[in-house]
């Protein structure tokens, strides 16, 4: 895929609308729309498109919001994005609570809770606040 820019692929995330999300090493996030025959980019985002870097370390499903579509996290070099369609919806960074821009990992647990590996130390994610867990 050409949208890709024959960028490095870090990370992957399949979302119940038949989307796998792509995050890749400087060019940013793409959404690929598997239904489509040959498979289509539904969506690419960067910087300007609400993702807050092009480095994208790591995706993790947000689960469905009813008509408004299927959200995914994205872990970027510069902070925490949340996803939605073909535009960043939320964007969080050590001024919202991080205490490293840099974000390596993310999983959801069985609660829905949303874990969330930084430089520094891991945290959990309830309700739009960061509980710090484990400092590395």
């Amino acid at each position: 895929m050409t949208a890709l820019g024959g960028r490095v692929t870090k990370a992957f995330a399949a979302t119940s609308d038949g989307r796998l999300w792509i995050g890749t090493d400087g060019a940013g996030l793409a959404a690929v729309d598997l239904a489509a025959t040959p498979y289509q980019v539904a969506a690419q985002l960067d910087q300007a498109r609400g993702v807050p870097s092009a480095q994208v370390h790591t995706l993790c499903g947000a689960g469905d919001v009813g008509d408004e579509g299927t959200r995914v996290w994205a872990g970027t070099h510069e902070g925490l994005a949340l996803v939605r369609g073909g535009r960043g919806e939320r964007v969080l960074t050590t001024e919202d609570g991080l205490p490293s821009a840099t974000v390596w990992s993310l999983c959801r647990d069985p609660r829905g809770r949303l874990w969330v590996g930084t430089t520094r130390i891991k945290l959990r994610n309830e309700q739009g606040r960061f509980f710090g867990i484990i400092r590395v």
